[in-house]
């Protein structure tokens, strides 16, 4: 299928705001050290994903791993389907740009009853986050933390036009001297503009679909639990995995989309070989 030009741009805003993302955070690289001393690591590999906000039906994904540490830290990394930067670079206090990637729910999807539905176009979304890493190491490494996140993300693409807001808690410890994992809860609030667009039906949209009309309110949207973790094979070849869970809540939990035709729960995972240097 040829993308259309507004897909097009789409995809032109968010490579642009990649760009602007990335240069908000390599000279800060450059500060005090020379760059050749980050480490980096790159990695690809294969995921599912629910096809849209809801569905039944799960789609593969290409699954990506690209991270900038600066010494203990992250500067520049991969967060599910979008992208963060921590251009504080303290020890316990992170924060900076974050953008993400939502998939669409056009005409194109599986279920052809809520195909029929008002398409809702992948959207591109930008905002910031900040989070607080309180030291509690239960091995016998320093960098063991819990850590408390908050992320603001808002459609910049004119898509469904509302913002979220994530919080969560995690726990990062290293298990072995190769294995690191983290692991913790996480909710997801939506504006008004957001859970209309995925959860509302209207009476246009009940006519053409047979799903009972319904009117979506901003409020907590789902909660659910993320587990992740990377293997070290060797000083540089590694294998990374990911693993969530959520619920949905609220008016998500109740509209006819989630109800009639989707499911309350979903999974995401993935994992990529990755490669440090």
């Amino acid at each position: 299928m040829v993308p259309s030009e507004q897909q097009r741009a789409r995809f032109s805003r968010f490579c642009g705001l990649l760009i602007m993302l990335i240069a908000t955070v390599v000279p800060s690289l450059a500060l005090g050290s020379a760059w050749s001393e980050a480490k980096r690591t790159l990695g690809l590999g294969a995921g599912i994903s629910p096809e849209y906000e809801g569905a039944n039906e799960y789609v593969p994904i290409p699954y990506f791993v690209a991270q900038i540490r600066w010494g203990a830290r992250y500067f520049v990394g991969t967060d599910g389907t979008g992208l963060r930067a921590d251009v504080v670079g303290l020890r316990f206090i992170e924060a900076g740009p974050a953008i993400s990637f939502r998939r669409a729910r056009d005409r194109d999807i599986e279920d052809r009853v809520i195909a029929r539905l008002p398409s809702v176009d992948a959207s591109v979304e930008a905002g910031a986050f900040l989070a607080f890493n309180i030291p509690m190491p239960l091995t016998n490494n320093e960098k063991d933390a819990l850590t408390l996140d908050g992320q603001f993300l808002h459609d910049v693409s004119d898509s469904h036009n509302g913002h979220t807001i994530r919080i969560s808690l995690k726990y990062r410890g290293m298990v072995t001297d190769k294995l690191v994992l983290q692991a913790g809860p996480y909710a997801t609030y939506g504006s008004h503009e957001f859970m209309d667009a995925y959860f509302s039906v209207s009476a246009a949209g009940a006519a053409a679909s047979g799903l009972n009309s319904f009117r979506a309110k901003e409020g907590f949207k789902d909660a659910g639990v993320r587990a992740a973790g990377r293997y070290m094979f060797t000083e540089h070849w590694n294998l990374n995995a990911s693993l969530s869970y959520r619920r949905f809540t609220g008016d998500a939990q109740d509209s006819p989309i989630i109800r009639e035709r989707g499911s309350n729960g979903s999974w995401f995972g993935g994992f990529a070989l990755g490669y440090t240097f």
